[in-house]
């Protein structure tokens, strides 16, 4: 099993994003000569109860043992602001501290979930870190759509330096009106030769997004971007024919106005927030077309509005 963030295992003890309740564990060694026994004390960061299990811990010389921290949003923390506190442990005249830094959030959630086949529904979990009004709406399904072209071999393989008209770049122009989400991608198998990177730019020809992996695996993503002309440009960092490479950039751009349900509907969601509750969300599709990429999202409100997608991807290619 990977290992989350909050879980590598440091002196330091971060928690980012906390709705409700996040569990984090840490594994300490013993590099006393004797056996010592060591008692937790915590300085609990405002806005949060802060729990250790084990409160104390017995080790001899070199032994390990683990313990997580549970850290819970009592609503009484500022949403999207870090406030720090301590853990303490005490053997004697020993002290080992750990730093505690919590970031509160109005909702835990995921930031994508998938489906697939042409017909389906999938539910997932979300926590809250406030109480009020709360509203879930679905947007989309789109289909991918499909911008083509052909981009040269950049002969200094930078960025922005060449103009956008020039041999080492392709320009593709985007109008975002009313989006809840936008997504490019680019993808080619990992044998490959070329290399293509992507930059999006604003009307003042500014970078608004970029993705350079090495080999060609991009994606740019925009959630709720402002109105306005943007243009996809395509770069050719490393092309291996003389002539070009042709391209296909697959494109999702996801309506800000609802779904009218005709492929895509919540078919259940929590009606109201509560601090460190948790709800959940289902939503469910139908008569998509076969062999295509979806995108859509779900949009959490609260009475100011959306502050938070998930973005709901249905493949029907299999």
């Amino acid at each position: 099993m990977p290992t989350t963030a909050t879980d590598l295992n440091s002196a330091s003890i971060g928690a980012s994003a906390v709705a409700g309740t996040k569990v984090i564990t840490r594994t300490v060694t013993s590099v006393a000569s004797t056996k010592l026994t060591w008692r937790a004390s915590v300085q609990a960061p405002k806005g949060y109860n802060v729990t250790v299990s084990p409160s104390s811990m017995t080790l001899q010389p070199g032994e390990s043992k683990s313990y997580t921290v549970t850290i819970v949003n009592n609503g009484k923390g500022t949403i999207g602001e870090w406030t720090t506190g301590s853990l303490t442990w005490t053997s004697g005249q020993y002290h080992a501290r750990s730093p505690i830094a919590v970031q509160g959030s109005r909702l835990d959630a995921p930031v994508e979930v998938d489906g697939a086949g042409t017909d389906g529904s999938l539910t997932f979990s979300e926590q809250f870190g406030y109480t009020g009004a709360y509203t879930a709406t679905a947007h989309g399904l789109v289909a991918s759509e499909t911008r083509s072209g052909t981009v040269m071999q950049d002969p200094d393989q930078t960025f922005p330096n060449d103009p956008p008209d020039s041999a080492g770049t392709a320009s593709l122009p985007i109008t975002l009106s009313g989006t809840a989400h936008a997504r490019w991608s680019l993808v080619f198998p990992p044998t490959d030769p070329d290399d293509i990177d992507l930059y999006l730019l604003d009307s003042n020809g500014d970078i608004v997004a970029q993705s350079t992996s090495g080999g060609t695996n991009e994606h740019i993503d925009l959630d709720l971007p402002a109105d306005g002309q943007y243009t996809l440009i395509v770069h050719g960092w490393a092309i291996s024919e003389k002539g070009g490479r042709a391209f296909d950039v697959q494109q999702w751009i996801v309506p800000l106005a609802p779904s009218d349900g005709s492929n895509f509907a919540i078919t259940a969601a929590p009606t109201a927030a509560v601090t460190s509750t948790v709800g959940n969300v289902t939503v469910a599709w139908h008569g998509l077309a076969a062999d295509t990429e979806y995108l859509g999202a779900v949009s959490h409100a609260n009475a100011d509005g959306v502050f938070q997608l998930t973005l709901v991807g249905v493949d029907t290619t299999g």
